[in-house]
């Protein structure tokens, strides 16, 4: 199996660096995603990101099958895939966009990749920093991608999106088991039967 530098395989873009604090404005024609917004599991909201009146180059806009990398952090490096349809959305400096080259690899599967273990402790490997922690562009831009074949990865994603899907239904299952026992216990010491 190759392995490939990312910079190989994806066009690697740094967010928008806006000079001072993003105040929402309400007739906004651009949208920002902040570090903040991106969840590794749920991907964004939309409608949660704050909307600016600047209008940055097109090399800040992200797309979909575009993954947001989230480069500073205390103690996990993680990327969020793009997989909506959006319209004048940009991502702010300190996030780096990662464009994958389709005819070598997949989105899901980038995605998947730089969120496993082995991206991980390359990540803590590389960052600089103490207190709060960074991967710079190059750095990731060397990160060895494990590349098996189109197909291949194919399988890889819907078995990631299967497994990720299971493991929602087990907390939602757990979530309901505490609460089915702690109204039998709440029932058992007020007494009732």
């Amino acid at each position: 199996m190759n392995l490939i530098p990312l910079n190989q395989l994806a066009e690697l873009r740094l967010g928008y660096p806006f000079k001072s604090r993003l105040e929402s404005s309400a007739n906004a024609s651009v949208r920002v995603i902040q570090m903040r917004d991106l969840d590794a599991d749920c991907g964004i909201a939309p409608a949660d990101l704050v909307g600016v009146n600047e209008y940055p180059t097109s090399k800040h806009y992200v797309r979909q099958g575009d993954a947001l990398f989230r480069n500073r952090s205390k103690r996990l490096f993680d990327a969020t895939l793009i997989d909506i349809e959006l319209d004048s959305v940009i991502a702010a400096s300190p996030l780096i966009i990662l464009t994958p080259n389709q005819q070598k690899v997949l989105p899901g599967y980038l995605n998947w990749f730089l969120n496993q273990e082995q991206a991980q402790n390359y990540f803590q490997s590389n960052a600089t920093g103490s207190a709060v922690r960074m991967v710079g562009k190059k750095a990731l831009g060397e990160l060895p991608v494990r590349l098996p074949s189109l197909a291949r990865q194919t399988s890889i994603v819907q078995l990631a999106v299967l497994t990720a899907k299971e493991q929602k239904i087990l907390k939602q299952i757990s979530r309901k088991r505490k609460q089915c026992m702690e109204g039998i216990l709440m029932q058992l010491a007020s007494g009732s039967q």
